[in-house]
């Protein structure tokens, strides 16, 4: 079926309904009645035309425009895009929201977010990289559980305050310690227990 369009002129341009029957590129063929055309998208139209589409096309003897794309088979899927491949797309406007039914899928080699204040929200949130790297002022997570796993752990500091009010357990290999200046422990009772060895090696040692 065809859209019933009267055809209109606008210079030597005449708006006519046509099929697009191949793409390759930037650039298509389009069916007038029985006149073959090439063609190329007009940059109003963000939809990527396909073979089988129905466009409306303002058209010469010689060649045509693609404006809309008004009809295409099967389910519709569309790809947005400017018909020149190289430029670049922005979107401006008050306030901006994408919704999607589904899924929402963002690809691109370099990704960057500039906002004052960033908020994700999931049910289950997963990062995957090489290398993740967080640079901020300040760093606070606030969880009912926090576990992790890794097969090695660097933490570097100027300074270091450990804060737990219940009980403190650790379950530990071999612990080695190596204290350049004051090591110092205070307990209310203290139990040193070992299976074979307790060994105090030093130039003075004071007890009581």
């Amino acid at each position: 079926m065809r859209v019933a369009v009267s055809p209109q002129e606008t210079g030597s341009l005449i708006l006519r309904e046509a099929d697009v029957i191949e793409v390759a590129g930037p650039r298509a063929l389009v069916r007038i009645d029985d006149r073959v055309l090439p063609a190329s998208r007009a940059l109003s139209c963000l939809i990527e035309i396909a073979a089988g589409d129905q466009v409306l096309v303002a058209a010469t003897k010689t060649e045509a425009i693609v404006i809309a794309v008004t009809r295409r088979p099967g389910l519709g899927d569309a790809t947005l895009s400017l018909p020149d491949s190289a430029a670049r797309m922005t979107l401006r406007a008050q306030a901006l929201a994408l919704g999607a039914a589904t899924t929402v899928t963002v690809e691109a080699p370099d990704v960057s977010i500039d906002a004052a204040r960033l908020s994700l929200l999931g049910q289950v949130t997963h990062w995957f990289g090489r290398t993740l790297t967080l640079i901020g002022d300040k760093l606070t997570t606030s969880v009912a559980t926090s576990e992790t796993i890794a097969k090695k752990t660097l933490l570097r500091s100027n300074s270091r305050v450990t804060v737990i009010d219940g009980l403190d357990t650790e379950q530990v290999g071999s612990r080695v310690s190596d204290v350049s200046g004051l090591s110092a422990s205070s307990a209310g009772s203290a139990i040193i227990t070992g299976s074979e060895d307790v060994r105090i090696d030093a130039k003075r040692i004071t007890m009581g």
